[in-house]
């Protein structure tokens, strides 16, 4: 990740510099914990240990030797491995090496010994701020106005790059006023933040807590959380009129279905921008937004008169398309409220990428106590990702979103591969990893895991079929050769 260059050696200085065998960055999502992990690796002092290995006593016995072989000082760890794995770590760790893992909550190493690097210590300094604004936006930011952008963002990483990104010109006036409105900001809190925090008062302080206990919710956060709000029934209670419900569906082939009184409409937009408008408000962390954002998602680069010829219509269209062909009784599915349109919440919305992210987000959380059940919910958000997202639009904003899906969705067949793996479910992590090659072929380390799964069946035939693909890829596409360790790990698969 770029921009953030300082915020990892300070980090990895403090890292560095405690003597606790073992050492969890607690932070928020988006605070640069994993790019301090991915930086020890990459220096040689830390080496890898995946949820696999890091999921059963054999594993982390053979990556604790591996990586005493290497002559390596931590062990990074990619989750938090189960009480009787980490008891044994405790018993096996040897003089000189140790342990470290992230998470954003606060997880108990008491068979080893930890220490804690809090959130606030992975929060940037105004210094900082201006060499990521160097690298992302390129160019020169005053330290006082480095403050002003560390303030309104809490020193979070994450917002202050997609910011950056954003901002590539000129800074707006109001900095603290508009960070927090700046859409991808709201995206990412939505997506990726509030699905964490579960029940509100438990997430909070499972996430936000300091070492003490005392919770310090980011204002940022606060800020969306307060205007997000939860939608009210309306006043006077249901009508008795059967409300349509509405699945949208964003990846592979989009659409929306209605349905009412069990009977099921496929809808049709003749106006495309229309289900623009309509995509956009479902993937919008709150199913709203104003004029301004709608008119430069759907009309970017128009002018006013343009905009102002087609808005109301092309709105007036969406409306009239999700209850065509109902009573009159039926209650606006698109509301105006204090200049903000939003989907009306007394529907039911299903929205395919936002079950995507509940799911995999869920699978997340279950992993180190429930891996059983982080491969349930992996398996179920699978299912909604039925292609690229929105793959005919080519607007920044779907770009953004259609990039943050396909990323989840590699991590997420990784982590389920990985996890059916440790569970001893060959097969079913065969057919994760596949998948995961068909997004990214070039990934060494799943090739290498394909070809293990083909030698623990005797079919070193397919071994080879796999090296020589990965062969082939990597010539074609980089002109270069598997890295020395798949090349030792192919000819030690080979001799089995």
């Amino acid at each position: 990740m770029s921009g953030i260059a300082p915020h990892r050696a300070r980090l990895l200085s403090r890292l560095r510099g405690l003597s606790a065998p073992a050492v969890q960055l607690w932070g928020w999502p988006g605070v640069g914990k994993t790019a301090v992990l991915e930086a020890l690796i990459a220096s040689g002092e830390g080496r890898g240990v995946s949820v696999a290995d890091g999921s059963s006593v054999e594993g982390m016995r053979a990556a604790i030797e591996a990586t005493r072989e290497a002559r390596a000082e931590w062990l990074v760890l990619a989750t938090v491995p189960p009480p009787r794995v980490l008891s044994e770590v405790g018993r096996r760790l040897p003089p000189g090496l140790r342990v470290v893992f992230s998470d954003v909550r606060r997880r108990s190493l008491a068979p080893i010994g930890a220490a804690v690097i809090p959130p606030s210590e992975l929060l940037l300094e105004a210094g900082e701020v201006v060499e990521l604004w160097r690298e992302v936006a390129g160019i020169e930011i005053a330290e006082a106005t480095a403050e002003r952008l560390r303030t309104a963002a809490d020193g979070w990483l994450r917002p202050l790059i997609l910011a950056a990104e954003a901002w590539k010109g000129d800074l707006p006036a109001k900095l603290p006023a508009t960070l927090g409105e700046l859409e991808p900001v709201r995206w990412f809190l939505g997506a990726e933040v509030v699905p964490l925090l579960g029940d509100a008062a438990e997430g909070a302080s499972a996430i936000f807590a300091d070492p003490e206990g005392r919770v310090r919710v980011p204002l940022i956060l606060a800020s969306f959380l307060a205007r997000r709000g939860s939608p009210q029934p309306p006043p006077g209670g249901a009508p008795s009129i059967d409300r349509p419900s509405f699945e949208v569906s964003l990846f592979g082939k989009p659409g929306v279905v209605r349905r009412v009184e069990g009977a099921e409409t496929l809808l049709r937009f003749r106006l495309q921008r229309a289900f623009k408008v309509l995509a956009y408000l479902a993937m919008a962390p709150e199913r709203s937004a104003d004029r301004e954002e709608l008119a430069e998602a759907v009309w970017p680069g128009e002018g006013e008169s343009e905009v102002e010829r087609n808005f109301h219509p092309t709105l007036s269209h969406l409306r009239r398309s999700l209850i065509e062909g109902l009573g009159e009784a039926t209650p606006p599915p698109l509301l105006l409220r204090e200049g903000i349109y939003e989907l009306n919440p007394a529907f039911e919305w299903k929205i395919d990428l936002a079950e995507f992210y509940r799911l995999s987000g869920e699978g997340r959380a279950l992993l180190a106590k429930e891996p059983q059940g982080a491969v349930e919910a992996w398996r179920s958000a699978w299912a909604f990702y039925r292609g690229p997202l929105l793959p005919r639009f080519d607007e920044d904003w779907v770009a953004l979103r259609r990039e943050g899906a396909l990323r989840r969705y590699t991590e997420m067949l990784r982590d389920l591969g990985e996890t059916e793996l440790a569970l001893g479910r060959r097969e079913a992590a065969m057919d994760a990893f596949r998948s995961l090659l068909f997004e990214d072929p070039l990934d060494e380390h799943i090739h290498l895991e394909v070809m293990r799964l083909y030698a623990a069946e005797g079919r070193r035939d397919l071994v080879r079929r796999q090296y020589d693909r990965l062969v082939r890829l990597l010539l074609d596409e980089l002109g270069l050769e598997p890295e020395a360790e798949t090349q030792r790990a192919f000819h030690q698969l080979m001799r089995i």
